[in-house]
């Protein structure tokens, strides 16, 4: 679904897919927030949301993605810190996100 020009938020039913291992939303014109159904997809292995006008905070449920090992954020208008929870990840090898001056930011507490 990469570069297809999507508007409109993520679909609340594409959480709901447990299975699923790959989600490439990146370059679209999706907007809103990212929900914390996200915490759904445990099989999730590569999560591309770069560049689009998604908002807000990551949530705190995208810890669940157990087996995730890619997570892309690119060019993205978050806001806030990525949740710590997700560095407990054993199996996340890479984080793409915006430079700090974009708004988002990693924090340790």
């Amino acid at each position: 679904m990469e570069d297809n020009q999507i508007t409109g938020s993520v679909p609340i039913s594409v959480f709901n897919i447990s299975s699923l291992q790959i989600l490439s939303l990146a370059q679209n014109n999706l907007s809103g927030f990212l929900p914390r159904e996200i915490g759904n997809l445990t099989k999730m292995q590569h999560l591309q949301i770069s560049r689009n006008m998604l908002i807000g905070e990551i949530p705190k449920e995208i810890s669940n993605l157990a087996e995730l090992e890619e997570l892309d954020l690119l060019v993205s208008s978050f806001s806030g810190s990525l949740p710590m929870e997700i560095f407990n990840l054993s199996g996340l090898r890479v984080i793409r996100k915006p430079p700090t001056k974009h708004r988002f930011y990693l924090t340790q507490h």
